[in-house]
């Protein structure tokens, strides 16, 4: 890996005022304009861009649940929406009700364009033009966070020559979920490129690496020795070659994860599918702060239905990628390892755990794109770091359901 002596420049903390952002540069306010549309730009500037994948619309089915969860819904939801995190009462409408309807949503173009003496932004990946507009395409929408304040920029004679490809983006150096979905299908659209610019890319990796980021990029084939870390600052680059696989974070383009997602089965079992798929697992958030509380008086549940019991930041990658094609049936609450549904085969369950005040749609989503049947429920928010308590007989109830089980008695709970 190589890591550049050069051109280190500081950042200081991410601020937003209303659309502007304010650059500083040798003691000078200079406001940037927006930049939001390459393709409308990319000829008259001697740029190449490719679309890879049209606009459409992705649908999702109904998650499916124990008529006890829609009902408490109905009743209590305007309070629940109310104390959703975000205190966004009409998102939070969207997003209980659209786990039990059917729900369409835009996916936009994806494209590669090949730029020219562009800044790039450490660490969050963002690009600026050499005339100092900020391309608000470098960067899933919701992720980007200029504005910044630079106290300086690299002139000309600073610029790092060649040509670079970054897997930068907020949260994607340090969430593992946000790395699976919103950064490597970017690796999907590489294949677009000639196979000598292909064969001269330098690739800008996170400054500091997990092991899930080393293993994913030597699976999917991509040189150690072209990775780039740059330390948090501000570079100029030769040439720069943004792949535009998401406009939203968690919210992937179909093909693009499918390809990225198939790549890494096969890498790590020499299929896309597995061929012996017999494996119920439960996935504990125990050594997580967000957590369910009373994990304990959940296991005689999950013994009774066969479950076995991981903790996924102790494994490797490659072992999360075999143990998940291995799995039939996967629950746990809602948060990173459960993203590991995407290793499973087509038409597998999915048991989503919810805090109330905590909903998400990446993986309902992912379910969607993968043929998986997704059921779900909710705990009792804690008070405490969104974690949850679960009612054992509750649970069993839900799985009583959705694994098609006679067997549960039906208590007050």
């Amino acid at each position: 890996m190589i890591i550049p002596g050069k051109i280190k420049q500081s950042l200081s903390q991410v601020t937003i005022v209303q659309e502007i952002v304010k650059f500083v540069t040798n003691k000078q306010l200079i406001q940037l304009k927006w930049l939001s549309d390459l393709k409308l730009v990319s000829h008259s500037r001697g740029w190449n861009y490719q679309t890879s994948q049209s606009s459409a619309i992705q649908r999702c089915e109904p998650s499916k649940t124990i008529s006890e969860d829609i009902l408490g819904n109905i009743n209590t939801g305007k309070k629940i929406f109310k104390n959703h995190r975000e205190n966004n009462l009409a998102k939070a409408e969207m997003l209980y009700s659209s786990l039990y309807a059917v729900t369409r949503y835009p996916v936009p173009e994806t494209f590669i364009c090949e730029m020219s003496d562009v800044f790039l932004l450490v660490p969050n990946g963002g690009i600026l033009t050499n005339q100092l507009e900020i391309v608000t395409q470098s960067a899933a929408r919701n992720t980007i966070n200029p504005p910044l304040y630079i106290h300086s920029y690299p002139n000309k004679n600073d610029c790092l020559s060649g040509t670079y490809v970054s897997f930068l983006g907020l949260w994607g150096d340090i969430h593992y979920s946000h790395w699976l979905l919103d950064i490597l299908p970017r690796v999907s659209l590489l294949k677009h490129l000639s196979s000598n610019l292909q064969d001269d890319l330098q690739f800008i990796v996170p400054n500091q690496l997990q092991t899930y980021h080393i293993e994913a990029l030597t699976l999917l084939g991509i040189p150690q020795e072209r990775w780039i870390s740059m330390p948090n600052g501000v570079y100029r680059l030769e040439k720069f070659v943004l792949c535009h696989a998401a406009e939203r974070s968690m919210v992937v383009n179909g093909k693009h994860f499918s390809e990225v997602r198939n790549s890494l089965v096969k890498a790590v079992i020499g299929s896309e599918i597995n061929s012996k798929v017999t494996r119920r697992v439960y996935i504990s958030r125990r050594n997580s702060r967000r957590k369910i509380i009373n994990e304990e008086e959940l296991m005689p549940v999950l013994d009774k239905y066969g479950f076995e019991v991981y903790c996924c930041e102790k494994m490797s990658l490659k072992e999360q990628i075999r143990l998940f094609s291995e799995t039939e049936v996967v629950l746990g609450a809602h948060g990173a390892g459960i993203h590991n549904q995407i290793f499973c085969n087509p038409g597998a369950k999915i048991i989503e755990i919810y805090n109330p005040i905590w909903v998400y749609h990446g993986t309902f989503r992912i379910a969607n794109l993968m043929n998986h049947e997704h059921w779900h429920t909710f705990g009792e928010d804690t008070g405490a770091e969104n974690s949850i308590y679960m009612n054992p007989n509750k649970l069993d109830k839900v799985l009583s359901y959705a694994l098609r089980q006679n067997d549960f008695i039906e208590k007050i709970y």
